[in-house]
């Protein structure tokens, strides 16, 4: 009896392994040449605007300088978030200069203008991204508030 009821099951569990294909990724259908330079994480994407940016290219050994100008739109309780942002410069092939640039905190008050600054880390950087998100710290931090 036990080998009449494990035979069929075998053969499913034989034939499923068998009809797995891995999956592929797909090309990303944006361009590196029309990918914007400030980027908001999540449900920050309808909350910012960004000035155009001020860069100060290498010059006289010193590494490109990036300086952007962000207003948050007034939100429904009017008052500062706190955010996290990064530069993340790049080399002439498109490679990140530091793989794993840090996050630097910041809050960013309603209606007015905040600048955030990026440095390269060395004199080899030709182009730059930065990353806006919602501070990580302080979304756990209301998570275990109890009223």
């Amino acid at each position: 009896m036990r080998l009449i009821l494990t035979t069929p099951m075998l053969a499913a569990v034989l034939m499923m392994t068998g009809c797995y294909t891995p999956g592929h990724a797909d090309v990303d259908p944006i361009p590196d040449s029309q990918y914007p330079q400030v980027v908001t994480y999540g449900w920050l994407d309808n909350d910012f605007y960004v000035d155009a940016p001020v860069v100060v290219p290498e010059q006289e050994g010193r590494p490109m300088r990036v300086t952007v100008e962000v207003r948050r739109l007034e939100p429904a309780f009017n008052r500062e978030m706190p955010s996290q942002y990064r530069f993340i410069f790049l080399n002439e092939f498109g490679e990140a200069l530091d793989p794993d640039p840090m996050w630097h905190y910041r809050a960013i008050e309603p209606r007015v203008k905040t600048i955030l600054t990026g440095s390269a880390p060395d004199t080899g950087a030709v182009d730059w991204r930065c990353e806006i998100r919602k501070d990580r710290a302080e979304r756990k931090r209301t998570l275990f508030r109890w009223y």
